[in-house]
């Protein structure tokens, strides 16, 4: 049985496949945070884009099938997904300085 009111009222599959979903996602994203090197970095972020598709498609889902009743889980859900958006652009941003630092330091051009 899943946990929330709001998500019971999805179809039968969709609360667990939620709730596996952010688990999946999460555990992705926490390796990579504990992988060293670019490597980590662009592992973390294939999981937090993971889990952004994740919130934001079933935020909507959620609004949807429970209206009012729903918000605040939609809510939370956005503002998670915008969390983990935010978060992806940082570390695009800081892979592309790390590669522009270590054309730098090759003698090489940053593009």
């Amino acid at each position: 049985m899943v946990a929330s009111t709001t998500v019971r009222a999805l179809p039968e599959p969709f609360g667990h496949v939620l709730y596996a979903s952010l688990a999946v996602g999460s555990v992705i994203s926490l390796a990579g945070v504990f992988w060293p090197g670019v490597t980590g970095a662009l592992v973390e972020r294939a999981g937090l884009i993971g889990l952004i598709g994740l919130s934001f498609c079933y935020a909507g889902m959620i609004l949807v099938v429970n209206g009012w009743r729903g918000t605040a889980f939609t809510v939370f859900l956005t503002a998670f997904g915008l969390a983990n958006l935010f978060r992806a652009f940082q570390i695009s941003r800081e892979i592309k300085e790390l590669t522009a630092a270590r054309a730098f330091l090759n003698g090489g051009d940053a593009e």
